[in-house]
């Protein structure tokens, strides 16, 4: 018993996880998607406009040739890019391996 007890007043001491969760709605002419991000790690679940769920990865940052920061993660077959416009922008753009980009934007 005093085991379970010194483990329960350590549990209450614990720290969470410290998590940076963004959640931001896309879309384009066609559909609406809803992304939520963590931004301390940069995983994300994408979800259609249903609540169905798409897909699941981690954006890595890197840069354009010109120096413009942007994030990408692969998906499967799928390619999807990130940018942010502003503090209450953000671009997504999806493709696959036989189809046109798909952009999204998102708020």
């Amino acid at each position: 018993m005093r085991k379970f007890l010194l483990a329960l007043v350590a549990l209450f001491f614990t720290l969470p996880a410290a998590a940076e969760v963004a959640h931001w709605t896309c879309s384009n002419d066609q559909t609406v998607m809803y992304l939520i991000v963590d931004a301390a790690d940069g995983k994300f679940i994408l979800f259609d406009n249903d609540g169905v769920f798409l897909g699941n990865s981690t954006f890595v940052e890197t840069k354009t040739d010109k120096g413009t920061n942007f994030f990408y993660a692969t998906i499967g077959g799928t390619a999807i890019g990130a940018m942010k416009v502003d503090a209450t922008t953000l671009v997504l753009a999806i493709t696959a391996k036989d189809q046109a980009v798909t952009k999204f934007e998102c708020n």
